[in-house]
């Protein structure tokens, strides 16, 4: 019975190939990871057509044909694109400002619970012997906004950045970024969006809380927080 003796040329060329398949595999990988990374979410399409296009290109019996149908497709896909990146555009931002929205009147709800358990609203902020601010509004309404838990792990005796309170800047809650924020678009953060406007003719005196029959002009016509759009880390910040 004959055998046929291995063919080193054909081995050395399955070899090549398997390489030549596991570069278009890299390189397919790069493409989306440039693209994520890039675009962000926006990438994932365009990373994952690319290197499928150019496969169909590759493997196709006729190269300049499927080259031709690839181009044209991409032609069609980049002016739908085009059509409706606006409105995609349009409605996230009418999202995030939803919830920017959303977030103010929760803290103003919360202002108002604060102030029917305790009389008035919060102060700006809680100081040390020596009058130097402490604690922020932010932390004493955090009961009010379903946040009891977190009120518990922060520590009134120590400053804001001490060796406790400062571990816990990381669960700075949702209600006060606003993702319209430039500094917030990309994730939550350790600052804030919202902010009061202290001073004696203010809603925020500093160190004491106000009364409703303390506001002359009435609620409705006050301004108690304000909302920041670069997004701004306080110093008496949770």
């Amino acid at each position: 019975m004959n055998e046929t003796p291995n063919d080193p040329t054909h081995n050395t060329a399955d070899e090549h190939s398997r390489v030549f398949h596991l570069d278009h595999v890299l390189y397919a990988i790069a493409v989306f990871v440039s693209a994520v990374t890039t675009f962000g979410e926006t990438g994932i399409l365009p990373g994952v057509l690319i290197p499928v296009a150019w496969a169909c290109v590759f493997y196709s019996r006729s190269r300049p044909t499927a080259l031709g149908i690839v181009c044209a497709v991409s032609i069609l896909c980049a002016c739908l694109i085009a059509m409706l990146l606006p409105a995609v555009q349009s409605h996230r931002t009418h999202a995030r400002r939803s919830v920017c929205k959303s977030n103010l009147k929760q803290i103003g709800l919360a202002l108002h619970n604060y102030h029917d358990i305790y009389g008035s609203f919060p102060p700006a902020y809680i100081a040390d012997e020596n009058g130097k601010p402490m604690h922020s509004w932010r932390v004493l309404i955090l009961p009010f906004i379903d946040l009891p838990q977190l009120y518990e792990e922060y520590s009134f005796d120590e400053p804001w950045d001490g060796p406790n309170n400062s571990k816990l800047a990381s669960k700075m809650p949702p209600t006060y970024a606003c993702p319209s924020s430039a500094t917030h678009r990309g994730g939550r953060g350790e600052s804030t969006s919202y902010m009061a406007v202290v001073g004696p003719h203010t809603s925020w005196p500093g160190a004491t809380g106000r009364k409703f029959d303390e506001f002359p002009d009435g609620l409705s016509n006050t301004i108690l927080v304000v909302e920041s759009n670069s997004g701004i880390t306080p110093r008496y910040e949770l």
